[in-house]
């Protein structure tokens, strides 16, 4: 399995977006937030259902020893409407788009207060041998913010992004 993972110590959300120069595209939190902030990425958010579809078919191109520890049933769990994603999906949606998603997750005290964030990059196993997966770049990844105790997804948009469309920019992507 392609993956990383980091530490990183911010006492909230707002100083780790003031650090990555990221804000937050806010998606419905119905159980499909994952797909929808996939989904919001390339365009329209209601249109989740067709991407939740591709991470469950891409998940057969998943090295067999990342896929080993899932049974049919996942697959079946993971079509239906609602189901929250879990790393597989995530790999598996990596895989399917060719494209690395980085996810920086909430990490929570006791208190259920915020005690950093673990920054993790999910990387598409090459399918093309012209793709490079170590070669993550700002047009081939897609950033999303896991908070609540990986309860919710949002999608991260670039400060330039944001200027670009500012200034009537419609080609800059999310």
């Amino acid at each position: 399995m392609t993956f990383i993972h980091e530490t990183l110590r911010h006492a909230n959300v707002e100083d780790l977006l003031k650090e990555i120069h990221h804000s937050v595209v806010e998606v419905d939190g119905d159980g499909n937030c994952f797909f929808r902030a996939i989904a919001r990425a390339f365009g329209d958010q209601d249109d989740h259902r067709r991407f939740r579809e591709g991470a469950v078919k891409a998940l057969s191109s998943l090295n067999p020893s990342f896929t080993a520890d899932i049974d049919r049933a996942w697959s079946t769990r993971m079509r239906a409407d609602g189901t929250w994603a879990d790393q597989f999906a995530v790999k598996s949606m990596a895989n399917a788009l060719g494209v690395c998603i980085d996810v920086y997750k909430q990490m929570l005290d006791e208190k259920r207060e915020t005690s950093g964030f673990l920054y993790q990059r999910y990387k598409p196993e090459p399918t093309d041998p012209k793709f490079d997966a170590e070669e993550c770049s700002p047009d081939n990844t897609i950033k999303l913010l896991n908070t609540g105790g990986d309860v919710h997804f949002d999608l991260l948009v670039d400060q330039q992004t944001i200027k670009g469309r500012a200034n009537g920019d419609e080609t800059t992507r999310p």
